[in-house]
């Protein structure tokens, strides 16, 4: 499934207090996203932020705070060394 859908669903997920399949789905997303787009694309970074909300809702703390940890770490890469246009779209 591509990591775009994905998302959605583990978003769906969320809302339906499902925080299992929630978590599963995005941690596929991102493993998907990293393999299509690379380790620095803003949409694995927000995806690495709706993990780790996941994982805090269900109490997963420390692994939330690395997921978010990776998302910011992503976002203050792009702030500061990218240039946007070279930037590949994820696969759909």
């Amino acid at each position: 499934m591509p990591s775009c859908l994905l998302v959605n669903l583990a978003v769906l997920e969320q809302k339906t207090k499902r925080g299992h399949e929630a978590a599963t789905h995005l941690l596929e997303a991102t493993q998907e996203m990293e393999s299509a787009v690379g380790k620095t694309h803003p949409d694995l970074a927000k995806a690495l932020e709706s993990y780790a909300e996941v994982l805090r809702r269900m109490g997963r703390k420390p692994e939330a705070r690395q997921a978010a940890q990776r998302a910011r770490e992503i976002r203050h890469f792009l702030a500061t060394t990218v240039d946007w246009h070279d930037l590949k779209t994820p696969a759909q």
